[in-house]
């Protein structure tokens, strides 16, 4: 049985700007490593795949992992990572959707994502039990990282302070 998430993976393009944003935003990196080898032929199914792979480390134990596969492994079978990846429906489409990340201040968050290089392609909304018997007080939204994957932020709400 599932004891817990043990991390997320997002390929990515460009590994150092992908961990200077994701550390921009409050995670701590491990250094990157280069990885090749049976056990990562095994792994993606696929022999000769090479990528560069690191993990960033939230407060709270979570992990998120990094991968930027190398250019004689894209042009086998990953051309379209460097193609953009957002399309208009995109948040309807199958598979992977978002990661969600818990934020103190929504409003700084956003601007944070701006500034390195991301995009908020929403207005914050509010949410409480009255919207779904699941919900907690808080504000949402969603933006881009530089790659196009789609971030979820949520800023619970403890008092009336809203963002």
């Amino acid at each position: 049985m599932i004891l817990n998430q043990r991390h997320v993976t997002l390929c990515v393009t460009d590994i150092k700007i992908a961990t200077d944003f994701y550390v921009g935003l409050g995670g701590k990196s491990y250094k990157a490593q280069y990885e090749k080898g049976e056990f990562v032929d095994a792994l993606i199914g696929e022999k000769g795949v090479e990528f560069w792979s690191t993990k960033i480390v939230f407060e709270d134990n979570t992990r998120l992992e990094l991968m930027e596969f190398s250019e004689t492994s894209l042009s086998r079978f990953g051309q379209a990572l460097t193609e953009n990846p957002v399309q208009p429906n995109m948040v309807r489409n199958y598979g992977y959707h978002h990661i969600a990340f818990t934020v103190i201040d929504l409003g700084i968050a956003l601007l944070k994502i701006e500034t390195m290089g991301g995009k908020a392609i929403m207005k914050p909304i509010r949410t409480s039990p009255t919207n779904s018997p699941l919900a907690v007080n808080s504000v949402h939204a969603y933006a881009l990282d530089p790659f196009g994957n789609i971030i979820h932020l949520a800023q619970d709400l403890t008092d009336e302070k809203v963002v």
